[in-house]
Formats: C-alpha cells, sequence, structure tokens
C-alpha cells in the first residue's frame, strides 16, 4: 500500500494505491485516516477525499524491480 497526502486549497487527498482489499478494509482506513486528519491537522471532515487508484502489485515499479 502506498499512501500520498497533497495538500491543496484546504482540500486533503488521500491517494492510496492498494490492491486486494475488501470494501470494509478500505472504508475502515479511510476512517482513521480522516479521523486522524480532523484530529491533527484540524482538517473538515467533508474536505478530506480518498480517490483509490487499485492496481495489482506486479503492475509496480519500485528499486529498480518491476
Amino acid at each position: 500500500m502506498r499512501i500520498r497526502i497533497p495538500i491543496c486549497d484546504s482540500i486533503l487527498q488521500v491517494l492510496i494505491q492498494i490492491s486486494g482489499r475488501t470494501k470494509e478494509q478500505k472504508e475502515a482506513v479511510a476512517k482513521a485516516i480522516t479521523n486522524a486528519a480532523v484530529e491533527i491537522l484540524k482538517a473538515k471532515r467533508e474536505r478530506v477525499i480518498f480517490p483509490y487508484d487499485e492496481r495489482p502489485s506486479e503492475d509496480w515499479y519500485s528499486g529498480e524491480q518491476l
């Protein structure tokens, strides 16, 4: 799982690249990160968004290996 958190114009967008997780697992991760962003960053809950990017791990390139 890779998580990238760009912040712009008071919207916190968390991009999660993940594969092989259930809808319930993705919802639990989104809720946990949203709660942390609200508590720590004082973000507005409705301004935290999660576009999931589902790619199988065999499509990732890391450390000079595919």
